[in-house]
């Protein structure tokens, strides 16, 4: 039996720093802050997976799977997910904050 590669997730914001700065760039247009979602991308043998979850738990927003040449260059594909991204995470801190004020 052959033995599975295991990947390993790297915070997006060191591995792919330009990546980061159009996530940022994307979430700071709904006042979203770096701290409001983490970022972390997966080397894949035919790309990598980037992953985007609520930060401080656990919940996953969104996932792509992208090419080398979007992570340097981030093409229009790229740039709407991180719109969709962060319009998700936008909604779920509101939903969130409104669940905490009910209690």
């Amino acid at each position: 039996m052959g033995e599975l590669p295991l990947y390993e997730e790297e915070s997006l914001r060191f591995r792919a720093p330009r990546l980061y700065d159009r996530m940022m760039e994307a979430f700071s247009n709904y006042n979203l802050h770096p701290y409001d979602a983490e970022a972390t991308i997966t080397q894949k043998e035919e790309g990598m997976d980037l992953s985007i979850r609520l930060g401080g738990s656990l919940i996953d927003l969104a996932t792509i799977h992208i090419s080398p040449k979007q992570a340097e260059e981030p093409d229009e594909e790229v740039i709407s997910f991180f719109e969709t991204a962060a319009e998700e995470c936008k909604n779920l801190l509101i939903k969130n904050y409104f669940n905490m004020i009910k209690l």
